[in-house]
Parts: structure tokens; C-alpha cells; sequence
């Protein structure tokens, strides 16, 4: 069962009962003053008196045994429904706002608007997760909606969870005057506005709740409350979250040995990387972190296969600056798509391979120093065999795109003057360029 709706039905079973028992406790407390009043234990003319704190200024009941009759049967009564009423709207008006906020966790989809929404430099820096972000749009929503009333909550429903309230066999109009008239209880102790009595053909001054009318809201709240929780239920079965296609994820452990603070600094869950264009912290990969007596971590990793390799590749560079030793890393399942590898992975492996001709087992030298297996490292060696070019010959094309630069069809050219296929020649181009690029980046940052 969802959370709001098993809060909410807790709440009107406590609502329901208190009114139940503040009745039965009425009807005793009259019946056991008659009955000592008949036995002459009490004086029907006394005071009748209950001791609620010392000193407290309120302690008489009743002036005597008739006046507090009538107040049990009709005056007190008559408030405890005015109280219930109120706390019913609200009961029910929580359950529709957190609903909301559990439909959202499931079907975000369902929530996708075109809305422009501000946010400083300092806020979107300070943000550690796109869930953080989620929450706090999902919490804004809810804010807002809890101060909008029935009517503009209503719509809500109807217009991103497609909601269709004429399905419950309910009349909307009677629950939006329950709110109405809970506003008049709270705010005006139930005096009537020109706009009560122009909506509800109404003549009354005065509201009041008597017990026909709190029972029959209890009951069709409680009704359309069960009928949200049911409608919203089966939306939630329809999680295309879940059913859309994602990157695949893959399982993996860490065992970690900071040796400074900038080595700790890189396993704190606060820790920021980057995976390609994706800004993420380390408690969004880390599923579990267990200390060990020498030092260090062993760390327990979930995420897609484009995560968990970038945060190797910072724990990597970490141990070549001598900050932590990565003592072990291991995947328990990796998955990737199918007769695929990330782009900048193969040529992470080219950046780090001889020149021709390769060894027999260079495979198995490049799995080793990227950790991974050897059907993978197979897979990238096979790609960059079909583009590779020596280092020499790289330099060389450098040289001579100085000479003739760019062009539409400038590979066609460079394949021509270096008797090297297209495909190499546009390979090659492209790293020139890249090596430029970085090298420009790594000036301007000086």
C-alpha cells in the first residue's frame, strides 16, 4: 500500500473513533452524574469540577448537572464536528499532495513540462545529483499546491496524472464545499461570505456541522480518497521508467588505500567526477563503503558500464600521482552493448598503443592495464587496427595541415600524400585535432 494512503485511512480511523468516543464519554459522564445525583451523592445544584493542572484557571465543568447535560448533548458535540470537519479537509488534502509526490518518484514522465525555471550559478554547482534536483522541483510543485485549494488541486490530477474524477461516481461540487466550509470554520468561525451563499444558493449566516453532515463526509472521503489511491495505483504498475531502455549498468568492487587527503578526498560520497558530459558525486555509484583495519576501502560500485569506468579512470590517475593505492578492482557482472565500446575508451587504449608491428600478446597487455577482459581488449584493437598510424606519420599530418589547412576534402588529400586509406587519414586529422584542442586548453589554464 502507498505511504499517503496508508497514512490517510490511519488518520480517519483515529478521526472517526475520537468522534465516537468523545460521544460514548459524553453520554457516560451524564449518565454517572444522574446516577449519583439519584444515590444522593451529589448535590444537582453543585458545581461540577475536574482538576486539569494546578492552578489553571479552567476547572468548572459546569455550573451544575443540567447545564452540563445540555453542553454534553448539544453545544460541545456540535464543536467536535466543526473540529473533525477541519482536520478531515486536511487529512485528505495530504493525502492528494503526497500522492502526487509518490507518483512523481515512479513515473517522472508523467510530470515533463516546458516550464522555464531560474536557477544561479551557485545553485545548479551546488546540486550533487540529478535526484537532488528532482526533489527539489517535486518539492516546489507540492509547496505550491498545498496552498492552491481543492479546485486547482483537482485540475492538477487531471491534467498530468489524466485523471477522470467523473469515473468515481462522486459529485466534486459537495467535496470542494467541505473545503469551503472548512476555510469559513477556520477563518470566520463559520460566517458565511457572499461567495458561499452565491455558489451554494445558501441564505445562512451562520455554518454549522451537524451529524448527518460529518458522517456523510467521512464517508465520501474516504470514498475518494480510495478512489485516487486506485487510480494513481495503476499508474504506478505502468512505470516506463523502468520499461524504457537504458545504458546498461554493470557491478563492480574497489578495494582503495588513501595515502593523503587528496587520496580520501577522491572516496568521499561528496567527491565530484565526470563520466563524458555527465557531473556526478560518488554516493551516486556507491552502493556500499566498508572500512578495514590497515586503512583502507572496499568500495561496492553500480552504475552504467560509461560511469564505473570513468571513476576507475579517476582512482587510476589518483594512484599515478601516488594519492591512494588501488589494491584491487574487480567486476562482478559488466555489461556492454552489444559489438560496442564507448568512443573515448578505444582511444584511451590507441593513445596507449606501440607502433606497428604489435606483439602476440598486446591484448593481453592492454586488458592489464585497463582492467578489462580480454575479449574486450581484442574488440578495441581490432577497431584501431583499421585506423591506426604511427606516431611519426601523425606528426607528419600535423605538419602538413599546417601547410594546406582545412578543407572540405582535406582527409581525401592527406590520404593521397601518405598512401593511407581515408579511413586513416580522417582518423588521423581527428586526433591532430584533439591534440591541438588540449593543447590549447592546457595553455589558456596556465
Amino acid at each position: 500500500m502507498a505511504k499517503a494512503y496508508e497514512n490517510f485511512k490511519i488518520e480517519m480511523e483515529r478521526l472517526e473513533l475520537l468522534h465516537l468516543g468523545t460521544l460514548f464519554a459524553y453520554d457516560q459522564a451524564i449518565l454517572h452524574v444522574s446516577e449519583r445525583i439519584l444515590k444522593n451523592f451529589q448535590d444537582p445544584t453543585a458545581q461540577i469540577e475536574r482538576t486539569l493542572a494546578k492552578n489553571y484557571k479552567y476547572n468548572i465543568v459546569a455550573p451544575n448537572a443540567q447545564v452540563m447535560e445540555q453542553q454534553f448533548k448539544q453545544l460541545y458535540p456540535g464543536y467536535l464536528r466543526e473540529i473533525l470537519l477541519i482536520r478531515v479537509i486536511s487529512a485528505l488534502e495530504v493525502f492528494l499532495v503526497d500522492t502526487i509526490r509518490e507518483v512523481f518518484t515512479v513515473r517522472r514522465d508523467l510530470f515533463h513540462k516546458n516550464d522555464t525555471i531560474q536557477y544561479s550559478y551557485g545553485q545548479i554547482l551546488s546540486f550533487e545529483s540529478i535526484s537532488e534536483i528532482a526533489t527539489q522541483l517535486i518539492n516546489k510543485e507540492c509547496r505550491a499546491l498545498q496552498n492552491a485549494g481543492f479546485a486547482k488541486v483537482i485540475a492538477y490530477y487531471q491534467k498530468y496524472l489524466d485523471i477522470k474524477f467523473e469515473k468515481s461516481g462522486l459529485d466534486l461540487k459537495e467535496l470542494q464545499e467541505y473545503h469551503e466550509r472548512r476555510h469559513l470554520m477556520v477563518h470566520r468561525l463559520g460566517r458565511t461570505d457572499e461567495k458561499y451563499r452565491h455558489d451554494y444558493s445558501s441564505t445562512d449566516k451562520q455554518l454549522s456541522v451537524n451529524k448527518r453532515y460529518i458522517i456523510h463526509c467521512f464517508e465520501t472521503v474516504r470514498a475518494f480518497a480510495e478512489f485516487v489511491y486506485t487510480e494513481t495505483k495503476s499508474l504506478r504498475r505502468q512505470n516506463t521508467l523502468t520499461r524504457q531502455r537504458k545504458e546498461p549498468t554493470t557491478i563492480a568492487y574497489a578495494n582503495v588505500l588513501p595515502l593523503n587527503g587528496r587520496g580520501a578526498k577522491v572516496i568521499h560520497m561528496n567527491y565530484t567526477f565526470a563520466a563524458e558530459e555527465e557531473i556526478l558525486v560518488v554516493k551516486d555509484i556507491v552502493f556500499s563503503k566498508v572500512p578495514h583495519p590497515n586503512g583502507s576501502y572496499t568500495l561496492g560500485l553500480h552504475g552504467s558500464v560509461k560511469q564505473v569506468d570513468a571513476y576507475l579512470q579517476y582512482l587510476q590517475h589518483s594512484e599515478n600521482k601516488q594519492r591512494l593505492k588501488l589494491v584491487d578492482f574487480k567486476y562482478v557482472r559488466r555489461i556492454t552493448p552489444k559489438d560496442s565500446l564507448p568512443n573515448d575508451f578505444v582511444d584511451k587504449i590507441e593513445a596507449s598503443l606501440p607502433d606497428l608491428p604489435w606483439s602476440t600478446n598486446i591484448h593481453e597487455q592492454i586488458a592489464n592495464k585497463f582492467r578489462i577482459s580480454n575479449r574486450q581488449s581484442k574488440k578495441a584493437i581490432q577497431i584501431n587496427k583499421k585506423r591506426f598510424v604511427s606516431k611519426d606519420l601523425l606528426s607528419r599530418v600535423s605538419e602538413s595541415l599546417d601547410d594546406i589547412g582545412f578543407s572540405e576534402s582535406v582527409h581525401i588529400k592527406i590520404a593521397e600524400e601518405f598512401k593511407i586509406t581515408e579511413h586513416q587519414a580522417f582518423h588521423a586529422i581527428r586526433r591532430v585535432l584533439k591534440q591541438k584542442r588540449h593543447h590549447i586548453v592546457k595553455q589558456a589554464s596556465a
